[in-house]
């Protein structure tokens, strides 16, 4: 039995555990589901559960923060279509028997739902041997990684970081991690390691560890191994099982960002391509006549007189000389766009064409 396997006993043993996507799995209400055969790249995006010989897959969101029960329970007021007709919104019971037991499955071996959909994923692919073709296999389904240096983020919090795109010399020693369905960066740290912490050791999330609180670890202190964030557990238990460090990951994750196409790399690529400069002007005005060039304020409107709610379109500025400025829109990709320069536009005429 795989190490992944046996860290999902007893729940395994009773249950069944998927992870799918929309274009593997049909939602045919708002609790149940179905899977299909499908020949895809799975984004991996959704955790399913059915109890062994039932026919109905269950999707488990993340498990809420409070109350913590001892064993959660199945909402007594909840209705599939419908929702939770007793608490509405607020309603902190799970949707289904099969979330219920996947809750408390998580509290009683001290998983959250990052760690626990890394072990799926392991135990569906075997697990990944050190020394594979594919080294961070097992964690692009889950996290997205970067390599950065301490100009490529904003610190929002002690450990929230947003990146900002800016053009500059990029040391890349340091390793941020976000989970898919989060647009909030998380630093990753050296992994804890010494006689104190074995080699079988799975890396659990502090749950002493208040961000803002103003010390790291509210019981521990600064001797906490404990990870500060589910994307640190996950990162640092796969250093732990394909023994590696931190500067070897950050070098895979650099090799997998030169091979692959990201939003961007691709902005940046058009950057070098074209000269002048891409902005952001207000709709209305740029399309009014005559035309105003009117940037965004600090608020959610432009910077006319008029104030018009910020409808932004992207334009390319080029500056020919000094006295000649070119303002061109860059629209958004047309359906069945053939890729081809309108002739009329080359010869000097106005587009022809529909807008």
């Amino acid at each position: 039995m795989a190490a992944s396997e046996s860290k999902l006993v007893p729940l395994s043993s009773t249950h069944e555990l998927k992870l799918a996507c929309t274009q593997c799995s049909v939602k045919e209400k708002e609790v149940t589901y179905t899977l299909k055969s499908v020949l895809h790249q799975c984004a991996r995006t959704l955790l399913l559960c059915r109890a062994k010989g039932g026919s109905k897959w269950r999707p488990v969101s993340k498990r809420p923060m409070f109350p913590n029960p001892n064993q959660y329970q199945m909402c007594l007021f909840y209705v599939e279509g419908h929702g939770c007709t007793s608490h509405k919104n607020r309603c902190t019971f799970a949707r289904s028997v099969e979330e219920a037991t996947v809750w408390t499955f998580e509290k009683r071996r001290g998983l959250d739902h990052m760690l626990l959909c890394k072990l799926v994923a392991q135990s569906e692919t075997g697990g990944d041997p050190p020394g594979n073709a594919e080294p961070l296999g097992d964690l692009l389904p889950i996290l997205e990684l970067k390599a950065a240096c301490d100009q490529c983020f904003v610190k929002e919090k002690k450990i929230t970081r947003t990146v900002q795109l800016i053009s500059h010399n990029c040391r890349r020693d340091l390793l941020l991690a976000k989970d898919k369905a989060c647009h909030q960066w998380k630093p990753v740290a050296d992994r804890p390691a010494g006689v104190r912490i074995g080699p079988n050791v799975f890396y659990q999330v502090c749950r002493f560890h208040v961000e803002g609180s103003g010390s790291e670890c509210t019981y521990h202190g600064a001797a906490c191994t404990f990870a500060r964030s589910s994307e640190e557990a996950v990162v640092w238990n796969h250093l732990k099982d394909h023994r590696i460090d931190k500067g070897q990951l950050i070098r895979q994750v650099v090799e997998s960002e030169r091979t692959r196409s990201t939003p961007e790399s691709a902005a940046e690529s058009i950057r070098r391509r074209f000269s002048g400069e891409f902005i952001e002007l207000c709709r209305e005005c740029f399309n009014d006549c005559p035309q105003k060039l009117t940037l965004k304020k600090w608020n959610s409107t432009c910077s006319a007189d008029s104030a018009h709610t910020w409808d932004p379109v992207l334009v390319h500025h080029l500056s020919e000389n000094s006295s000649k400025h070119v303002y061109s829109q860059v629209r958004p990709l047309l359906p069945n766009c053939q890729f081809t320069y309108c002739s009329h536009v080359r010869q000097g005429k106005p587009c022809w064409h529909q807008p």
